[in-house]
């Protein structure tokens, strides 16, 4: 699935593009979305339970 273009190295993208990242914050869990062309961060979410 394409997902669009890294904001650094112009690639297109897809989900296998894309590394999940777990952060050891605070609960809820959170994640950094990396470019594994790369390696930039392309961006971040939480995960709720």
């Amino acid at each position: 699935m394409d997902v669009g273009k890294c904001p650094k190295c112009d690639s297109f993208l897809t989900t296998n593009d894309i590394e999940q990242v777990e952060l050891n914050l605070y609960p809820p869990k959170n994640y950094a979305y990396v470019c594994k062309k790369c390696n930039y961060i392309i961006g971040f979410g939480v995960k709720k339970n």
